[in-house]
């Protein structure tokens, strides 16, 4: 059962830039069991930068999704995808 503050590790491997997972009812980087949950209902792509530690993380929705800006107090619809950088994952 899926509980707050449940992590799940997301690696890139050794020799490879980028990783791709979702988050799904069934299947995926993280499943959630919940009717209201599709498949693919969040795509997470990670980019590493040639010659840097530097990420780049797309998150891209594929059902109804709710985010929060570092900045923000509230919680929104998201709209379209969405681009961070690992510092800004960092210091949320």
């Amino acid at each position: 059962m899926i509980s707050t503050g449940t992590t799940k590790s997301f690696e890139i491997p050794h020799g490879e830039r980028s990783a791709e997972g979702s988050v799904g009812r069934t299947q995926g980087l993280l499943t959630i069991p919940l009717v209201q949950v599709e498949e693919d209902h969040l795509h997470i792509s990670i980019k590493r930068e040639l010659d840097s530690n530097d990420y780049e993380i797309r998150v891209r929705r594929g059902g109804p999704v709710l985010i929060k800006s570092q900045l923000g107090e509230d919680f929104e619809k998201m709209t379209s995808s969405e681009t961070f950088s690992d510092t800004e994952i960092k210091e949320a």
